[in-house]
């Protein structure tokens, strides 16, 4: 399990969650919940306004949506078959 988020700028008061990830033996047990709450919540206190996160079709965008981020943008056939997500959520 990890997750790091990338701190803001005042320029652009954002944070990018660069990792989340949680291995198949602990999933579906709220870990990925907790840890993304986590995330959060120290973007929070670096004043971070809005999160980004950005996830394949084959990985988590649906888990995000999940948990309140929206999706901004998908590139189709990126890789091949598949899809790359770019979600936000703001947070301020």
């Amino acid at each position: 399990m990890s997750t790091m988020p990338r701190h803001s700028t005042k320029m652009t008061a954002a944070c990018e969650i660069t990792q989340l990830w949680v291995g198949e033996h602990a999933r579906n047990q709220g870990i990925g919940t907790m840890l993304l709450e986590a995330a959060e919540e120290e973007a929070k206190s670096k004043v971070c306004v809005t999160i980004l996160v950005k996830s394949y079709s084959f990985q988590a965008p649906q888990f995000y949506e999940r948990n309140g981020y929206r999706i901004e943008h998908i590139l189709d056939g990126f890789p091949e078959e598949r899809a790359h997500y770019t979600l936000t959520k703001s947070i301020g």
